[in-house]
This record gives structure tokens, C-alpha cells and sequence, in this order.
């Protein structure tokens, strides 16, 4: 069966269009659930602490990091950040 006849409707199958969307999907799919744990981790850390500046953002981030790892999920300090300055967190940045 070739892949030109599938795309052209020819034949019975997924076509490479959808196959593309699927992988994009799925490559999403990863990558929120890499994230996931590190907001939700963020969030509570956060929801604890009153706003301090930039010394209580990076106890933040720190804090943050040390809950992940205690949880087996790897999370470089950049990501972390990333992600905060993403989600508009207000702790991320590093001004």
C-alpha cells in the first residue's frame, strides 16, 4: 500500500496529515505532563508565601525544586523559571 494512495483517498488508512497531527498531539501530551507537576508544585509553593521581592522568589524557585526532586520529577532550575514566567506566576523572572 503506498502512501500517495492513502493521501489521495485511494485506499483505506490514516493519512499522513493525520498521522502529523497525531504526533503533534502526542509530543503535547508529553510536554504537559512534564509541566504539570512542576505548576502544581509552583502554585502551592507560592499560595504559602506573601510577595517578598526577588530574594523570596528565588527561595521560591528553590523551594520548588527541592518538592520536585523529593518526588522523583527532574526539573532543571531553568525550567522552573520557564514555566513560572509562562504561567505569569510573578516568581520567575530574574530581574
Amino acid at each position: 500500500m503506498s502512501r500517495a494512495e492513502v493521501d489521495e483517498g485511494l485506499r483505506p488508512g490514516t493519512t499522513t496529515a493525520d498521522l502529523d497531527r497525531i504526533a503533534e498531539r502526542e509530543r503535547e501530551v508529553r510536554e504537559l505532563r512534564l509541566e504539570n507537576p512542576i505548576l502544581k508544585q509552583a502554585s502551592a509553593c507560592l499560595s504559602r508565601r506573601s510577595p517578598t521581592g526577588r530574594r523570596g522568589d528565588v527561595r521560591a524557585r528553590k523551594e520548588i525544586r527541592k518538592a520536585l526532586g523529593c518526588q522523583d520529577i527532574p526539573a532543571a532550575p531553568c525550567a522552573v523559571e520557564r514555566l513560572m514566567r509562562q504561567k505569569g506566576t510573578g516568581c520567575g523572572s530574574r530581574t
